[in-house]
């Protein structure tokens, strides 16, 4: 749960990863995947809106992964610099047009919630898991 500053948290449960420490690449997008489904609980007074996206014109400033990121892990997604560049540099090539850019889901940017974003990263690494273990195994 989060205590009030960005990147300070409560310590975990047993039942939870430890998604307060960052973990690079697809590691990082499960433990985002799950602060995600969980995000009233670690976040209580968190609003995910991404309409508040749209009329801010700022990414990552409120109502988004995005924002969640910036929040939980303020080091690796600080408030300067291109989103696009963090998320594809922490996560992998092409996350941010993939999970967290408005043209990645077919319904308008505001009606995007947050687990859409979860099921989106689900989804794909299920998708690319036997892809990479075959990979792996060359």
């Amino acid at each position: 749960m989060f205590d009030g500053k960005p990147g300070q948290f409560l310590p975990a449960t047993p039942a939870e990863p430890d998604w307060r420490t960052f973990t690079p690449g697809r590691g990082g997008l499960r433990k985002l995947a799950w602060v995600l489904r969980h995000l009233h609980e670690i976040l209580p007074n968190h609003t995910y809106d991404h309409s508040r996206i749209e009329r801010d014109v700022r990414c990552g400033t409120a109502g988004c992964a995005y924002g969640v990121c910036r929040i939980i892990w303020p080091k690796q997604f600080k408030a300067s610099g291109f989103p696009q560049a963090k998320a594809d540099r922490n996560f992998l090539k092409g996350a941010y047009d993939r999970f967290f850019h408005e043209t990645a889901y077919e319904k308008p940017v505001s009606a995007v919630t947050e687990s859409d974003v979860a099921d989106a990263i689900d989804a794909y690494l299920a998708r690319t898991e036997d892809a990479l273990q075959a990979e792996q195994r060359r």
